[in-house]
């Protein structure tokens, strides 16, 4: 008996037009990547040129740097959130090409064609989102742009994306009930599509990241499956391509996971065997310091952040969090109890000092301020933020470039005298600074009061539990003969009582500055404080335009 072929259909000229706006909308995005990168590693390589190319070349690079200064201004309207006009210009341009492709390419006016575009557009955001959300994402090392930058792009694509989900099923339900087969919208691809636009509901709880961060965490995951797994099978053609599509941003995303989480595996077995783990102790107002002994802890370099899994505290989740030193003995994390995981870890850490749990880390992640090509640093840190600055010292502390910074101003505000405990053997570490550079530590402690101000030559205080431990790590071995090699530098250390002005500590700083010489801001900490530094900086810099003053905020949003 023979067997009738059945020919597949060829698509129709609407799905044909959807898949060349779709390209386009790719090439768009490729030329976009490309251009941002090419401004950022430009921008690199005229901070690193000016000072020796110090005629025509050198203003050249300075005129290409006050350039780059208009593109990080941030406009004073809230609802802009605060973004810089770099990244406002760069969704600003996306947001144009989505609005230019909903109405172009188009195969008819019909409102049919118009709702199918607009999924078409949510799908492609879709990829776009997922891309930018990854942890390991290429745009970070190509790019060079920070993780808040990524993350707050992530963010806005999403919006744009379940925006015009919201559009697509609007119009469609508008076009079934003027057909007058509304009972359409009950079939069952529909239903599925209605589920994925529930999925992506729960996506948008994202605002609930800082007021929860675990239940964030978990919808977040759950609305990722949902969304992707239903739009798939919403129109299960693969002739069609939406399926293609769905299968590759959920192996992205799985391949991802599924590689992190082997790594994570493998450091937990190879630490156990080992017996090298974290081991916690308790800080004062709820701090905990982890040291973590693992053999690639020396390849983790100060100030980046790791995701830190212990499972006996949380066993599947993973919280990102700043390396504050590390070497051969491994790495040191300071940790401050929030909800959640940290208050747990914390909870451990003061029922049992000292007491000794498997662990993993994943990372490192992010990408670190060039302090090499700068002549003089500001480093002003609040609370646990100080984590990252200590760990940027430390960084450069044990780095051999051969250019370093003339200067260092490393400022830290804390509320109470209790936290100087946390990062005390670090303070003391500064004195090991290197020949021909200066260390101007400042310390204001914001909620006491004395009558005033005392120098301090620390010699460090390690009275609290796990100091010994650690002193003996920092100032032993690999660190006490990499100091003996060097010649020290001036260090004095400043204690302060009262609120910090940022505008005050910035104009100190930059009073011994020379006019040709480059500068770089870093901030890390609470919200206020990090946006009380960039407008001081930006004060600064519309008073002294021909000053190269570069900022560098890192926050985990």
């Amino acid at each position: 008996m023979g067997r009738t072929m059945t020919a597949v259909k060829p698509p129709g000229l609407k799905q044909l037009r959807n898949e060349k706006a779709l390209k386009v909308y790719a090439v768009v995005l490729c030329i976009l990547i490309v251009v941002v990168a090419a401004a950022r590693w430009l921008r690199v390589l005229c901070n690193r040129r000016l000072r020796s190319w110090p005629t025509r070349g050198g203003a050249l690079y300075r005129a290409f740097l006050l350039a780059f200064r208009q593109l990080e201004k941030r406009p004073r309207w809230k609802w802009l959130c605060e973004l810089p006009v770099g990244l406002l210009l760069l969704l600003g341009v996306l947001l144009v090409i989505n609005a230019t492709l909903s109405v172009t390419i188009i195969a008819g006016l019909r409102i049919n064609y118009f709702a199918s575009r607009f999924g078409w557009l949510a799908v492609a955001n879709m990829v776009l989102c997922v891309l930018l959300g990854l942890r390991n994402t290429p745009l970070s090392s190509v790019a060079l742009v920070s993780h808040a930058t990524i993350n707050t792009a992530h963010r806005i694509i999403g919006y744009s994306a379940a925006f015009l989900v919201a559009i697509h099923g609007i119009l469609y339900t508008v076009y079934f009930v003027r057909q007058g087969t509304w009972e359409r919208l009950f079939e069952h691809g529909n239903i599925q599509g209605f589920s994925a636009g529930a999925g992506m509901l729960v996506l948008l709880f994202g605002y609930m990241r800082h007021q929860n961060y675990e239940l964030f965490y978990a919808s977040h995951i759950s609305g990722f499956v949902v969304t992707v797994f239903f739009t798939g099978i919403h129109r299960p053609d693969w002739a069609k391509k939406l399926p293609i599509v769905m299968v590759i941003v959920a192996c992205m995303w799985a391949v991802e996971r599924f590689l992190r989480a082997v790594k994570m595996a493998y450091h937990l077995v190879g630490t156990g065997l080992c017996q090298e783990a974290a081991v916690l102790y308790p800080l004062t107002d709820g701090g905990t310091r982890l040291l973590l002994r693992s053999r690639r802890a020396h390849s983790v370099p100060p100030g980046s952040h790791c995701y830190l899994w212990i499972p006996c505290v949380g066993l599947g989740q993973s919280h990102p969090f700043t390396v504050v030193s590390s070497g051969s003995w491994g790495m040191e994390l300071v940790i401050k109890a929030h909800d959640g995981f940290t208050r747990r870890l914390s909870e451990l850490a003061t029922e049992k000092p000292g007491s000794i749990s498997w662990a993993s880390i994943d990372g490192p992640y992010g990408s670190l301020p060039d302090l090499q090509s700068h002549e003089k640093l500001v480093l002003i840190a609040g609370g646990s933020g100080a984590a990252y600055t200590f760990g940027l010292m430390n960084h450069l502390l044990a780095s051999h470039a051969k250019t370093r910074p003339q200067s260092v101003d490393f400022v830290w505000a804390v509320k109470h005298s209790g936290q100087l405990s946390w990062f005390q053997q670090h303070l003391s570490q500064l004195k090991r600074v290197s020949e021909g550079m200066s260390v101007n530590a400042t310390v204001y402690i914001t909620s006491e009061e004395v009558a005033q101000e005392r120098h301090v030559d620390l010699v460090g205080n390690l009275a609290e539990p796990g100091a010994d431990e650690l002193s003996g790590l920092l100032f032993g071995g690999e660190c006490q003969q990499l100091a003996a090699e060097q010649t020290p530098g001036l260090y004095s250390c400043t204690y302060k009582y009262g609120a910090m002005s940022a505008d005050d500590v910035l104009w100190d700083a930059m009073q011994t500055v020379a006019s040709l010489e480059r500068s770089l801001v870093v901030t890390c900490g609470p919200l206020t404080l990090m946006r009380a530094v960039r407008d001081a900086v930006e004060s600064y810099r519309e008073k002294h335009r021909q000053r190269i003053v570069n900022f560098y905020c890192e926050e985990f949003s």
